[in-house]
């Protein structure tokens, strides 16, 4: 079993294990609740971050593991968690993941509306990294559906990474994309 340590002020802090064969066991099996995290020295607002970072990394995994389902179950339970803890950290880039995972079940609709609230808080947030995600994935769910904006989103997407993140890997995965989209 592997256990990610999501607070890492240790005793009480909030573990989630994933078992051998993958299954992800519940964030906070063991722990007793509240009290128990007051007890363990751990605050309710960060216990709450922690059950959040919980699950935004369990949606990282179902969507490596291309379990589209449960990856949006676990980005949805993310942004839940956190928005009634009260904070928005992270936030931006769960719903360009949600966009994604839509977009790659083909859900246009879905795709576009999470791809646009995730790059708005991005924007906001100043977040360029993933600024450059949002438009890429975007762009790529508009080329797939054969629109004209996407080549002007992907060359946004280019840009920020040009001008902002300076990533290369990014810049690759970009311009790749811009490649299809002209040959589709």
């Amino acid at each position: 079993a592997v256990a990610i340590l999501v607070d890492g002020s240790a005793p009480g802090g909030v573990v989630d294990d994933f078992r051998a064969d993958g299954h992800a066991v519940q964030a906070d099996a063991g722990l007793g609740g509240k009290a128990d995290l007051q007890r363990g020295g751990v605050q309710p607002a960060v216990a709450a971050q922690g059950r959040a970072q919980v699950e935004y990394y369990r949606g990282l995994l179902y969507e490596q593991r291309k379990e589209w389902g449960r990856a949006i179950a676990a980005f949805k339970r993310y942004l839940e968690v956190s928005e009634r803890a009260g904070f928005d950290e992270g936030q931006a880039s769960a719903l360009i993941e949600l966009g994604n995972l839509y977009r790659l079940q083909q859900d246009w609709e879905q795709a576009e509306q999470y791809l646009e609230q995730g790059i708005a808080l991005a924007e906001r947030d100043r977040d360029y990294v993933v600024l450059a995600q949002g438009y890429h994935h975007l762009g790529n769910c508009l080329a797939r559906q054969g629109k004209d904006a996407a080549v002007d989103v992907l060359r946004q997407a280019l840009e920020i990474v040009k001008n902002r993140t300076k990533q290369p890997a990014q810049e690759s995965r970009i311009l790749n994309t811009l490649a299809e989209t002209c040959l589709l």
